[in-house]
Order: structure tokens, then C-alpha cells, then sequence
């Protein structure tokens, strides 16, 4: 940034990312609320948009998200329930992707950065394979490859700045481990967890 730039134009630099790239997900959200000490689970279905230029109170909050109203709710409320958040609060809650307004790719794309990026995160977060592909517009298996190069040990093909390390994952043994998780999927720890027990089973070293 050039001395003497205005304001306006540091804020517009300083701007949080859509991270977990979920902009334009229908999400359903789950989180525990405790009534007369009787805890239920809430659900809300609400679709994200990113909004870095909208008011908010705290700088953090990009994310608007539109709630559907609940069956029942008074008349004179009418459309969704707005809500500013955050990838940090939402990462705290339980969701799931049930429709994306981004296109299918086709099998081969390549991945970018920020596709990697987003997937890393929201495996952090514990969403499924399922789920994130849904999100950005890739197939559960394709984001279950992905998922492999957050393993340690993990090199892929070509770095370009050194000779390849051997990890010992192969996608045989990723393959069977993953046929020993509920409904073959996982976090990106399960996932891990699942490739060392059977790294251990068949005999395999991992580096």
C-alpha cells in the first residue's frame, strides 16, 4: 500500500476471505440449547453469502447468513432471518451442505489454491468428504483424494524443489482404510487415525 493511501482502500486490502469458500452453500446448521435444563439440538437451514462490504459490528463477520423462517412463524414475519457471522464461530457448529449454488467440475480440474485451502479448513471442522464436495463443486471421492496430502508423511508427485519422500500411504492402503470408517468416510484425523491401524495390520512402514 502507497504512503498516504486513503483509508477506504486499507480496509478494502485488510478484507477477511471467504476461506472455507462457502458462499452461495444452503447449509442446515445443528448446535445444543439448553431450556429449564432440558438440552435439545436446533436446526436452522440458511443459505451463505459472503458479504465483505456490508455494515457489521465486528470486522470478522463476512458471512450473511439467510435464514428459511420455521413453519408456524407469525404472518407478518416475512422472509428469511438475516444473520452476520464468521468462519470461526460457524467451524464451532455442526452443518451440512445440502445444495450448492456452484457448478459441477468437470472430474479432471485441476485443484486451486484456495479450493485446497478451503477443503483443509472445513476437514478441520469435521464436515464430511460428502458434504465439501457438495460445497465446491466436487465429487466425495475427489475430495477424499485431496484429504490425503493433509496426512504427515504426505508428497506428492512432483515438488518441483527436491526429490520426493516416500511416505509409505499408498492409495490401496488409503482405500482400505477407509472401507473400515462409518460409511467409508471421515475427518481428516479419522481418516489418519484409519490409514495407521492399517498401515499396523498389514505390515506396512510409514515414513
Amino acid at each position: 500500500m502507497a504512503p498516504g493511501a486513503p483509508a477506504a482502500a486499507v480496509v478494502a486490502e485488510a478484507e477477511p476471505d471467504d476461506v472455507a469458500m462457502l458462499d452461495g452453500n444452503t447449509i442446515e446448521v445443528a448446535w445444543p440449547q439448553t431450556r429449564e435444563c432440558v438440552t435439545k439440538m436446533r436446526k436452522r437451514v440458511g443459505t451463505v453469502r459472503y458479504r465483505p462490504k456490508q455494515q457489521r459490528n465486528r470486522f470478522e463477520n463476512v458471512y450473511l447468513i439467510e435464514f428459511e423462517r420455521r413453519p408456524g412463524t407469525p404472518r407478518m414475519a416475512k422472509g428469511p432471518r438475516l444473520r452476520k457471522t464468521r468462519w470461526e464461530k460457524l467451524r464451532g457448529r455442526t452443518y451440512v451442505v445440502l445444495r450448492s449454488a456452484v457448478l459441477p467440475k468437470p472430474a479432471r480440474t485441476q485443484y486451486s489454491p484456495e479450493e485446497i485451502e478451503a477443503v483443509r479448513v472445513r476437514l478441520e471442522a469435521g464436515e464430511t468428504q460428502a458434504s465439501i464436495g457438495l460445497g465446491i463443486g466436487r465429487t466425495k471421492n475427489a475430495i477424499t483424494g485431496q484429504s490425503k496430502r493433509f496426512l504427515p508423511g504426505y508428497a506428492p508427485l512432483s515438488t518441483g524443489d527436491g526429490p520426493r519422500v516416500k511416505s509409505g500411504v499408498t492409495v490401496e492402503l488409503t482405500e482400505s482404510a477407509m472401507l473400515t470408517l462409518p460409511e467409508y468416510e471421515g475427518t481428516a484425523v479419522e481418516v489418519f487415525e484409519a490409514v495407521k491401524r492399517q498401515a499396523a495390520t498389514e505390515g506396512v512402514a510409514l515414513n
